[in-house]
């Protein structure tokens, strides 16, 4: 069974350089907060950090207390079985109904039941329907 909900991830922007995941994910712990989800890509030298925690809005602010672009913005998260396939069977039914991910990323590990999947859409709303 997949459990869809409209949820927020911060997206934090930032020059590139060594240590900057430590340095947000310090941020993050020390306010006691956990990190569910987490994307980080670079181009062009800047650092994109997505993520989900367990209080997006307090972990949000703490970044913004400490000089960070991070701001929130809509997604979808499901909770899923963690089982082969189950990428391809979501993929597949927004594919279907003409959903473009613009991104996509999960947490889980090997011995989890349920993984966290993290997308944005070119129509969230319609996802978020054909996920649940």
């Amino acid at each position: 069974m997949i459990i869809a909900r409209n949820d927020k991830e911060i997206t934090v922007r930032i020059p590139d350089r060594i240590g900057i995941m430590g340095e947000v994910s310090r941020i993050v712990a020390d306010r006691g907060f956990s990190i569910i989800a987490a994307n980080g890509t670079v181009n062009r030298g800047t650092c994109t950090l997505r993520m989900i925690t367990d209080d997006n809005v307090r972990a949000c602010e703490a970044l913004v207390r400490e000089n960070f672009d991070a701001i929130m913005e809509d997604v979808v998260v499901s909770e899923m079985p963690n089982r082969p396939g189950i990428l391809k069977r979501v993929t597949q039914i927004l594919a279907q109904e003409n959903i473009l991910l613009e991104r996509l990323y999960f947490s889980s590990s090997h011995d989890q039941q349920i993984c966290n999947v993290v997308l944005n859409s070119n129509n969230d709303v319609r996802a978020l329907v054909l996920l649940n």
